[in-house]
């Protein structure tokens, strides 16, 4: 259970309640409701629906205005009210207001009057009653310690896990411990994607897409991660190990020693580049053993470099602001930094 939102809702019901009656608003318990209903998960939420209450309240006004002008206050008018008012909502999609606007609305129908005093009385009832909820809601912590913890988590298995690869490489590692890990690095990823979209929606005043940019980018890398281990699947059943392998698998150990939030992995793809050409330089394989493990250890070296091409872009994506703002100054003007 979350208490605390619990207690928002109290707090915040009675406090809009309090404020619309010292102030003789009259219905001053709809307050109450109001703050219910604009109460959202983060404060971009909250601004963002009552925005758009607001907007459907006017239009609400405007059309029961019509009609009870016309027709008089009855159930005719009310229900002809309610079909072009929900139609026309839902046309703009506005129909989570349909319901408070349309409580607003009855205020009309029973008091029997639609003056423009009274029109003021019910827009101050709603700007109490939201006003409330946008209040209560920008004491909403970001927490930023919470997706920095998690970072720190998915570096470290990442680092894990490619140095289980590298390992694997030389027919010492278990890809079963590897699989095991990748699923806890699947678990740990949708739940700070999930904490950065919560925290980027609760900043008003700065943004924080770059932590969702981070896990989109690890993301894009546990994928790559994922392809590797299907290749290393095929080539444990072989009993043949390249001389090859020795190089990849110790530039692995160097990608998993320098794995890092804070560099641009160039001086990691220049040396990885040299390692391809000297293997394309090897003498031919042999038998065919030999060339089913170098060809898959190849797909290896291939996928290693799309791992470090996707970190290299997101460094580059970055603005000279962002890097400021969330990178380390001793990172950020290092264009041939070798961590990862």
């Amino acid at each position: 259970m979350n208490f605390g939102r619990v207690l928002k809702i109290s707090i915040g019901c009675a406090l809009s309640i309090l404020i619309a009656s010292v102030f003789s608003i009259q219905n001053y318990i709809s307050a109450g409701l109001i703050t219910l209903l604009s109460l959202q998960n983060t404060k971009k939420e909250t601004i963002k629906l009552a925005l758009q209450r607001f907007i459907a309240l006017i239009l609400a006004i405007s059309i029961s205005y019509i009609f009870f002008t016309i027709l008089g206050f009855n159930l005719l008018a009310f229900s002809l009210y309610l079909f072009f008012f929900s139609l026309i909502s839902i046309y703009y999609n506005l129909t989570q207001s349909i319901p408070m606007c349309t409580v607003l609305v009855t205020h009309f129908w029973i008091r029997g009057d639609i003056s423009m005093p009274f029109i003021l009385n019910e827009v101050c009832l709603f700007i109490t009653g939201a006003g409330v909820g946008i209040i209560l809601n920008l004491f909403i912590r970001r927490k930023i310690a919470e997706i920095k913890n998690s970072q720190a988590k998915i570096e470290d298995l990442m680092r894990k896990i490619i140095s289980q690869i590298s390992d694997v490489i030389l027919g010492k590692g278990n890809v079963l411990e590897i699989h095991e890990n990748m699923a806890k690095l699947k678990k740990l990823l949708s739940k700070a994607k999930e904490r950065a979209h919560d925290a980027s929606n609760n900043t008003l005043l700065s943004d924080l897409n770059y932590y969702i940019n981070y896990l989109d980018m690890r993301k894009s890398q546990y994928i790559v991660l994922d392809r590797i281990l299907d290749a290393l699947e095929k080539f444990t059943h072989l009993s043949f190990i390249p001389s090859t392998s020795e190089s990849l698998s110790q530039f692995l150990k160097n990608i998993s020693s320098s794995f890092h939030e804070y560099n641009n992995a160039v001086s990691l793809i220049e040396e990885l580049n040299t390692l391809k050409s000297q293997i394309k330089e090897s003498p031919l394989p042999q038998s065919r053993e030999e060339f089913e493990a170098r060809a898959l250890l190849f797909s290896v070296f291939n996928y290693t470099e799309h791992l470090l091409i996707i970190k290299k872009n997101f460094a580059d994506s970055l603005s000279p602001d962002e890097k400021r703002t969330f990178w380390s100054d001793k990172y950020c003007n290092l264009p041939t930094q070798t961590n990862f």
